[in-house]
């Protein structure tokens, strides 16, 4: 996964994603920072529980989700997935509310107010499908 400064998007910048092996950046590939309501660690979502995502660890697999668009993405180790989660948690506590959880079970609300590391600590991030 590669994040990039947007000045369209926000100034808080975006995620383009694509096939792995390939660097393009097309806006219908691309997640807004600022429009990340949830983030999701471990293979909670839906996606994450095909035969396909089957062989994915759990501590490097996490969602981030939008309004129009869900990431689903695994990360190569444990600690680029924490770094990945821990920066763009970095990124949106500055400005806004976002939920950490777990769909299923219910959320974690964090607000810049409030202390949230905690619920980041389990946190990870990249992608074998972001770039």
């Amino acid at each position: 996964s590669s994040s990039t400064s947007s000045s369209s998007s926000s100034s808080r910048g975006s995620l383009y994603f694509c096939k792995p092996g390939s660097r393009v950046q097309h806006p219908s590939c691309c997640l807004p920072l600022h429009a990340i309501s949830d983030m999701y660690v471990g293979k909670r979502a839906l996606p994450f529980k095909t035969t396909l995502a089957a062989a994915a660890t759990n501590d490097v697999c996490f969602s981030l989700i939008s309004k129009h668009i869900e990431l689903h993405l695994e990360s190569p180790n444990f600690t680029q997935a924490s770094e990945w989660l821990n920066g763009i948690h970095g990124i949106l506590m500055k400005k806004k509310k976002i939920t950490i959880g777990n769909p299923h079970r219910g959320a974690l609300a964090a607000s810049s107010s409030s202390s949230s590391s905690s619920s980041s600590s389990s946190s990870s991030s990249s992608s074998s499908s972001s770039s």
